[in-house]
């Protein structure tokens, strides 16, 4: 997509973070992140859903998790859906986190350094999560969706 750049990173250690706020009060019904796999990845890439900070990091316990196997993702970039229908509330941030325990190859993502998505922001962690650091102006390429209740 025409302003966005592939990276392949997601691995062991090297965790992704996408952070957005909510604009309506409803049910998370659905999610699309855009990822790919290369170097044949011996784990599955698990999506996560988590409240997010003021400065977009994932914080607290799990609200949802997704676990696709490496043969469900494809070798290009290609949209992925979740479905974690959980509460959100209009004006809290929300964190997407994108990971993996795969020792060999990598999950990638699409971003864009030019275009920050406003109320939220990506986030990049290569201590397994422990710690993530903010990544200015960044956004990766991701859609929520919230059906109102």
């Amino acid at each position: 997509i025409k302003g966005f750049t592939t990276y392949c990173d997601i691995s062991k250690n090297v965790q992704r973070s996408q952070a957005f706020m909510a604009t309506r009060t409803g049910a998370l019904a659905k999610v699309i992140f855009t990822s790919f796999k290369s170097g044949h990845p011996n784990a599955g890439l698990k999506i996560e859903i988590y409240q997010a900070n003021e400065s977009y990091q994932p914080v607290g316990s799990v609200l949802s998790s997704t676990l696709l196997s490496a043969d469900s993702i494809s070798w290009a970039p290609n949209i992925i859906t979740i479905y974690p229908k959980i509460p959100a509330i209009s004006g809290k941030r929300y964190a997407i986190v994108v990971k993996s325990a795969s020792s060999t190859g990598c999950y990638g993502f699409e971003y864009n350094d030019s275009a920050p998505y406003p109320g939220g922001g990506a986030t990049y962690s290569a201590d397994s999560g422990g710690n993530f650091s903010t990544e200015i102006n960044r956004t990766l390429m991701f859609q929520t969706f919230i059906h109102r209740n």
